[in-house]
């Protein structure tokens, strides 16, 4: 016989001194609370899947390339998400090399997002564009965001 009295939520044996409790009555508990605790994890509302967790915790990638002198050349994020952002710099440079003697300005950084990028830059989908200037562009100003032997740095965020 089960018990004389339940529990009010989840309607579990609450025995008394008269009762007398059968081994089925602790199954069916235990399969009352097994469901309740399945239903309760597994609610994506009440709790975060992995996946979600996985999306704040891998916020950015960084990755790095050798220049190679090429006029353009395209850097695809290796990440498992398709960045809106994307920073790119010269190792070891200033963001800007200014060159009074020969009037010039070389240019080792830029920002680039899906919506608008710097000049000599640009982010479509996971691919980074950037581009290396063999003459001077805005009468003295020059790209160099991939020139020969110099390592980049590529920040991707997410």
């Amino acid at each position: 016989m089960s018990s004389s009295a339940k529990t009010e939520k989840m309607g579990l044996n609450q025995w008394q001194g008269t009762d007398v409790p059968k081994r089925n009555d602790f199954n069916t508990d235990n399969q009352k609370i097994e469901d309740f605790v399945t239903t309760h994890t597994e609610n994506t509302v009440l709790h975060t899947t992995q996946a979600e967790k996985n999306v704040w915790n891998n916020v950015y990638s960084i990755q790095t390339f050798f220049g190679n002198n090429a006029n353009s050349r395209v850097i695809t994020c290796t990440a498992d998400f398709t960045p809106r952002v994307a920073i790119v710099f010269a190792h070891g440079y200033t963001p800007q090399v200014v060159d009074i003697a020969n009037e010039s300005d070389y240019n080792y950084f830029g920002i680039a997002t899906n919506s608008g990028s710097m000049f000599g830059v640009s982010l479509s989908g996971k691919n980074l564009t950037v581009n290396q200037s063999t003459t001077a562009l805005s009468n003295v100003e020059y790209r160099n965001l991939n020139l020969k032997g110099v390592m980049y740095v590529c920040i991707f965020f997410r």
